[in-house]
């Protein structure tokens, strides 16, 4: 709603002001445009493309001669639609990059009237203009955050709207499209699916472009295709759904894997894309949702990229609600409904796997993983129920896992046991608008030391590296500690480790499955990644450990924690206390036990590349283990003589490593935990 008009003499000042302040008005749109550059490339959101900058020259242009060139009350409601403001919010601006340039654009007038002053070409009484020019300053940024809110309120409202249950899903399909054609910015939406040639189809669409595109689309010889290996399959449809990510195009035009279709783009005003690709669990079925934005970086944001999995989830689940089954299938699903059943109607069992400090041997944690129990008391393992979840129910699964955390904490708390809780955080969990408020409330209400509890995120790609910076610092806020799970299992791992703030990392269990072939390889890496994440400051947990010679191992690579079937087997909540009193092992003292580990401390040595000759032979614990093992003949043992008496150092180095090398592998492939 307008406020009062200005007094008669306000309006006798400003039209004077336009008369001196015209004239540079074009250099003032100049000055501005470079402004804008300098944060759109502070940003990492250069657009180089000139058409777009000319959109937003003449944007500019419109926009700021009704802020500051015009006799007539600012209406800021209307100005809200202007497609400066649009622009600016939908190109992946900060609110606070824009208050900047309000500010600046202030400040750039402010100095104008300042020289006219100085030149005597001006009579302006400067409290007048001061009034004026603050009035409008104010009209600018309430603009920017009214707009910003509007856009933002109105898309996250789309991806949260009810599901009606009165439509049919081939129904609420057209109707959610419609939806998002709708919000602002988008130009048109297609849902696209593979044929059984691999070739995308459009299924639907909406927007006042999509005819238009569609018509020329299918025109083209070159359709997107789902195999990675064709050229076409580059395209952003096809890479989302080989992928199962959601995925954002900035500058669609000038994409490398969108060139055959970028001058279909740029005539209907395509700027940046988004691919939400949407996948049914009980029969692989594919769609991927195109939404196609009128402005470049229009989906980069970080709110975007949580509108993208909003949307993902809200499609999946009414997809997975309203598939028609076939025959085939309904055995299948109807066991899935009976797991379903039961486990949320007191089912779920969380066990807790141990895991240890490799300093002292002693139990400091338990992971809590999900088991169902049946009526008949058998238990059936993750692996064959949680594939059957939606995205929804995992929500609640991890709540009802939490809680049962929180449980634990507190009766070992009562019993004097200091046991914390590590517990698996989905990635789309993670995204849920209401998780951290979960999380929170459990701690608040059971009056829980929040650094009891670890989250573990499994690395992956679906969560935008921005978004999961913001929403793991918000967790860091709360007190809980967070764990990357399974490090050295994706390419991106050690980049992401260092960006992101985890407290702990936990070695993928894969790593070790194959040690037995290639001890050294195996291990080598495992060091590795060990001091990677020490050198970063986080605590390190190593998984899969299935022998006491690579607890030894792991031990002399100076890891935080081990956990693994070799160390103890998940087990029910009551078994955790018997089990701390009664665990033990042997190789937390100052002796090497294994072959494994006599192998390791013989290779850190060739790593540290300096001899031990600080240790007696008679005092070296590798010298004792030989002892004890009975490997004393002279021929055995002449390489770690000579090398206590530094002749043929590095021969005996190696002739060590090969004598070693042969006795691990026949102790590891053993297999026993002994």
């Amino acid at each position: 709603m307008n406020r009062q008009p200005f007094a008669k003499s306000t309006h006798g000042m400003i039209e004077r002001w336009r008369h001196l302040a015209s004239p540079d008005f074009v250099g003032f749109i100049n000055v501005w445009l470079s402004w804008l550059r300098e944060y759109l490339q502070r940003d990492q959101l250069l657009v180089s493309r000139q058409e777009v900058w000319d959109t937003l020259r003449e944007a500019a242009s419109s926009y700021y001669q009704a802020i500051y060139l015009t006799e007539e009350q600012i209406d800021r409601e209307l100005l809200s639609f202007h497609p400066l403001a649009r622009m600016m919010v939908l190109s992946n601006l900060s609110l606070n990059d824009l208050m900047e340039i309000t500010y600046y654009t202030k400040q750039y007038w402010y100095e104008k009237f300042r020289i006219f002053n100085i030149n005597k070409s001006n009579d302006i009484k400067s409290d007048d203009f001061l009034c004026f020019l603050e009035s409008r300053f104010q009209d600018d940024q309430m603009i920017f955050i009214t707009t910003s809110e509007m856009i933002q309120n109105a898309y996250q409202q789309c991806a949260l709207a009810e599901i009606s249950q009165r439509s049919t899903f081939i129904q609420w399909r057209q109707k959610e499209l419609d939806a998002l054609a709708q919000l602002p910015g988008v130009v048109c939406v297609f849902l696209m699916r593979p044929k059984g040639n691999g070739q995308f189809t459009i299924e639907l669409s909406a927007g006042e472009q999509a005819v238009k595109i569609r018509e020329h689309l299918l025109a083209k010889p070159v359709r997107p295709t789902i195999e990675s290996d064709a050229t076409s399959g580059q395209a952003l449809v096809a890479i989302a759904a080989r992928e199962y990510r959601v995925l954002s195009s900035p500058d669609f035009v000038t994409r490398q894997g969108s060139q055959a279709w970028s001058d279909v783009a740029a005539m209907v005003g395509v700027q940046s894309a988004l691919a939400i690709p949407l996948r049914l669990p009980l029969t692989g079925q594919m769609m991927v949702l195109m939404l196609y934005g009128q402005y470049t970086n229009q989906f980069e944001s970080t709110w975007m990229k949580d509108f993208g999995q909003m949307v993902k989830r809200k499609w999946e689940a009414n997809w997975y609600r309203n598939q028609p089954l076939k025959h085939q299938d309904a055995i299948y699903v109807e066991q899935a409904e009976y797991y379903r059943e039961i486990l949320f109607h007191g089912g779920l069992v969380m066990y807790c796997q141990p895991i240890v400090s490799m300093e002292s041997g002693e139990l400091v944690k338990v992971e809590l993983l999900a088991r169902l129990r049946l009526p008949d008391g058998e238990l059936v393992a993750p692996g064959k129920f949680l594939p059957i979840l939606t995205n929804d129910e995992l929500d609640v699964l991890f709540q009802m896992g939490l809680s049962k955390a929180a449980d634990y904490l507190v009766t070992w708390k009562s019993i004097g046991l200091e046991i914390d809780v590590t517990i698996n955080l989905p990635p789309f969990t993670l995204t849920h608008p209401r998780c951290i408020d979960w999380i929170e409330t459990v701690i608040h209400e059971r009056k829980i030391d929040p650094k009891r509890i670890t989250l573990e995120i499994l690395e992956t790609q679906e969560v935008h590296e921005e978004t999961a910076q913001m929403l793991l610092f918000r967790l860091k806020k709360l007190g809980i500690r967070l764990a990357l799970d399974d490090l050295g299992s994706g390419y991106s791992s050690i980049l992401r480790l260092s960006r992101l703030p985890f407290d702990v990392v936990k070695i993928d269990q894969g790593l070790l499955s194959n040690i037995a072939e290639d001890p050294l390889a195996v291990l080598g890496l495992i060091y590795g990644l060990v001091q990677i994440a020490k050198a970063l400051g986080k605590d390190v947990v190593v998984e899969g450990v299935e022998h006491i010679g690579v607890l030894e191992a792991i031990k002399f690579f100076k890891a935080t924690m081990c956990q693994g079937y070799g160390v103890g087997r998940p087990m029910p909540f009551e078994e955790i206390t018997s089990w701390s009193q009664n665990w033990t092992t042997p190789i937390f003292s100052d002796e090497i036990h294994t072959f494994t580990g006599a192998l390791v401390f013989h290779w850190l040595l060739i790593q540290q590349e300096h001899p031990f000759l600080t240790i007696s032979y008679e005092e070296c614990p590798l010298q004792r283990f030989l002892v004890r093992e009975g490997k004393t003949t002279e021929q055995e043992v002449k390489w770690h003589t000579e090398l206590h008496q530094n002749i043929n150092f590095q021969e005996n180095l190696m002739k060590g490593l090969e004598y070693l090398l042969s006795y691990a592998i026949e102790e590891l492939r053993q297999l026993k935990f002994h």
